[in-house]
């Protein structure tokens, strides 16, 4: 018995120093910058959303072609929001009182396949956080999350069917796999490595992005 109660407080010490690591990682990382010498022309607005702990990206459909839109196959609306992440969490958890201890913890320690949520908004929000860029981050970061999307042999995107959050959104098959370390949030913050935008070098919470944006509102 003293030696089962032995590995447990081993195990318990493990797991706590393990999770101490990541936060401070984490943590430390927001304060990495990379584009941090961007100074392109800002002529475009598009927007980024958190609900406290997951980030998506708010693009107002003018900056999508109609063939584009014509493939997401979304209500009419004035924007689109994007979202990437583990797929067993995005459609067996549209609320958090959903949230079940094997979805979570399968998330986290095991590479999961993905899911991209699109959303038709009409309305514009107050709580986004708008963005400036250029017109070639703009271009970079909407070729980014089209090519998030999985797709089927003819080129078309793969729906997931029969799951929505409401009658505005649709679900599809993503390229990728989520994990610990390449999360929803790290998803976005990606995005923005690769449009060139200035932004934390690994983001897996939404704060190592958003305290960067304060930057590109003006």
């Amino acid at each position: 018995m003293k030696r089962i109660i032995k590995l447990l407080k081993k195990l318990t010490l493990w797991i706590l120093s393990t999770f101490l690591l990541y936060f401070s990682a984490a943590w430390i990382s927001s304060f990495i910058l990379v584009n941090k010498h961007d100074n392109s022309s800002k002529t475009e607005t598009i927007f980024l959303y958190s609900n406290g702990v997951h980030l998506d990206f708010i693009l107002p459909n003018k900056y999508l072609s109609v063939e584009q839109l014509k493939s997401l196959n979304t209500p009419t609306s004035n924007f689109l929001s994007f979202g990437w992440g583990d797929r067993a969490f995005y459609l067996e958890t549209p609320e958090w009182k959903d949230l079940k201890a094997s979805t979570a913890i399968k998330a986290m320690f095991l590479p999961s396949k993905t899911a991209m949520h699109v959303n038709s908004i009409s309305t514009f929000n107050h709580n986004w956080v708008p963005l400036k860029v250029s017109k070639q981050q703009r271009h970079l970061l909407t070729h980014y999350i089209l090519s998030s999307f999985s797709v089927l042999e003819n080129n078309s995107l793969a729906p997931i069917n029969n799951i929505h959050y409401s009658p505005s959104d649709q679900f599809y098959e993503a390229n990728g796999n989520y994990s610990l370390f390449n999360t929803c949030n790290e998803w976005v913050n990606n995005g923005l490595k690769s449009s060139g935008i200035k932004t934390s070098i690994w983001s897996p919470f939404d704060y190592g992005v958003l305290k960067h944006l304060n930057t590109y509102k003006n």
